[in-house]
């Protein structure tokens, strides 16, 4: 997920501002959606739990919003407030990645001449 993350972040500056709908932000949804669910499914099978078809379609089209509907089902409430934590500070360190990793390069495409005279701010 963390390569995806960086992958995305690498061709972030190749997409148009309004990048909703586009192949390549479809691709990227997909991809982020389709890893969580794998994770899921993973988890679930290290907890020794057999995962219902339903819950992993949930979290295959809802990806993080589905989540903690997973993490209560498969845990005790303590633990699963304890995973949706750690599932937030993962989430805040991907987005910093991410950000990082597409400043970094539309920086370089800015510094090779990649949009001649007029650099755009990715933000």
């Amino acid at each position: 997920m963390l390569f995806a993350i960086v992958v995305f972040g690498a061709v972030e500056p190749f997409m148009p501002a309004d990048d909703a709908g586009t192949p390549l932000a479809l691709l990227e949804t997909f991809t982020m959606t389709v890893s969580l669910a794998y994770w899921c499914y993973l988890d679930a099978k290290t907890r020794g739990r057999e995962l219902a078809r339903w819950l992993l379609w949930t979290v295959a089209i809802l990806g993080f919003i589905a989540l903690p509907l997973y993490f209560f089902i498969t845990r005790t409430p303590g633990l699963a407030m304890i995973a949706i934590a750690k599932a937030l500070v993962f989430s805040a360190f991907a987005l910093g990645l991410f950000a990082v990793v597409a400043v970094s390069s539309n920086t370089l495409l800015c510094r090779a001449g990649y949009y001649g005279d007029s650099c755009p701010s990715i933000f």
